[in-house]
């Protein structure tokens, strides 16, 4: 299954719109690649935000978007600062983990069913952690 640029960026913006939807009912154990894309991208600039650096605008909204998706039904953070320093480290690791699946199938090297039990292993891996 090959991914054209132009059916991963119509792909990219419906998993945007979706994520922009669901305003403080993410969760970060249950989004998927693409959302934790997004994702890390406002929790970067959250984090800038944090940092002193300045954010305008629409920026200024995500960051914002961002701290409620990490604050639980009963109004407390769920995360410390160094918490989320954590999760963007392995939230990187699963992206490019991710990438490096994607191209295997895409050159060849492994067919769909391998990556689909590979991300299914990942999965429960993570389950098990939790």
């Amino acid at each position: 299954m090959a991914y054209s640029r132009n059916s991963a960026k119509k792909s990219f913006r419906m998993e945007k719109k979706h994520i922009d939807t669901l305003g403080d009912d993410v969760y970060l154990k249950d989004i998927s690649a693409m959302k934790r894309i997004k994702l890390l991208n406002e929790l970067e600039k959250a984090q800038n935000a944090k940092s002193g650096k300045h954010l305008e605008g629409t920026q200024y909204f995500s960051a914002m978007a961002v701290q409620m998706t990490l604050v639980d039904e009963s109004g407390e953070l769920q995360y410390r600062h160094d918490e989320i320093d954590q999760l963007l480290d392995d939230m990187r690791g699963d992206i490019l983990d991710e990438i490096a699946g994607r191209a295997m199938v895409l050159i060849g090297i492994a067919d769909d069913d391998q990556f689909d039990e590979a991300q299914r292993e990942v999965e429960d891996d993570d389950e098990k952690k939790d």
